[in-house]
């Protein structure tokens, strides 16, 4: 009598990535365990709150087009589309203003951000970065403006989006064919907050600079504060980035720096 096919590994399903259930407040989200990229093995990650269910959909057939299913206490329903860039999606988190951070990765080396409008019911924002550091209070995002897939001469620079300001109100500079401001420049977006000379309210990198590869980013408990190092050669810098408290307030950058012999 034929004995059943056995399986193996080439035909077994992926399984899953591991999710993590944390209680934010009155909220309970599910996020990927981050042990690395593998979109295939995409599981399916939530936000729910008392006012609030925000679900990923997971694509269909050969579509890599993810989803979010929200639906409100009070009945309405949506359902979003999210980039086609966002292969991987990692949390997704309910901010201030009616707003949904989606944390995403696009490949092995480029990760980013998508603001979806919960009263628009749209993706309104999608900032591709190298590194996001979420404020506990989810208003704000401190990222590393470098993009290594895209050009190796782009030294790190570090940026702060603010989920109470438009997408236009979070840019710190246009490009110069641009005259109208019509478009939000991909390496202009956010306010530079470091590097940062005294009086900058642009987006500039130091030419003469080694790069910036900063560590250690620790917020404080109350979301009023940032805290990091940076280490180039032969000198450490302690930068403390505090955030703005209005609209149309200004983030403060202090950094002081130890030399080591």
């Amino acid at each position: 009598m034929a004995q059943p096919a056995q399986s193996t590994d080439a035909n077994k399903p992926e399984e899953p990535l591991g999710i993590e259930v944390k209680h934010i407040g009155t909220a309970e989200a599910a996020s990927v365990v981050n042990t690395g990229f593998f979109p295939s093995r995409q599981p399916v990650i939530y936000w729910h709150d008392q006012d609030w269910n925000i679900d990923l959909v997971l694509p269909v057939a050969e579509s890599r087009v993810f989803s979010l299913d929200i639906r409100s206490k009070t009945g309405r329903e949506l359902n979003v589309k999210l980039p086609e860039r966002a292969m991987q999606i990692n949390s997704i988190l309910r901010a201030p203003d009616d707003k949904v951070i989606v944390d995403t990765d696009c490949n092995s080396e480029c990760i980013g951000f998508v603001i979806v409008d919960l009263k628009l019911g749209k993706v309104i924002d999608d900032v591709v970065t190298a590194g996001t550091y979420f404020s506990p209070n989810r208003r704000f995002i401190l990222y590393d403006n470098w993009f290594a897939n895209w050009d190796d001469s782009v030294k790190d620079t570090y940026h702060l989006y603010d989920i109470l300001r438009t997408p236009k109100e979070n840019t710190c500079g246009y490009e110069i064919n641009d005259p109208k401001h019509e478009r939000l420049g991909d390496y202009l977006r956010g306010f530079q907050v470091y590097p940062r000379k005294p009086g900058q309210i642009h987006c500039a990198v130091d030419e003469d600079s080694d790069g910036n590869v900063a560590t250690n980013f620790t917020w404080a408990a109350d979301s009023s504060k940032i805290v990091f190092t940076d280490v180039k050669r032969n000198k450490t810098s302690l930068v403390v980035v505090t955030m703005p408290v209005g609209t149309k307030d200004l983030p403060r950058t202090s950094v002081s720096t130890h030399h080591r012999y």
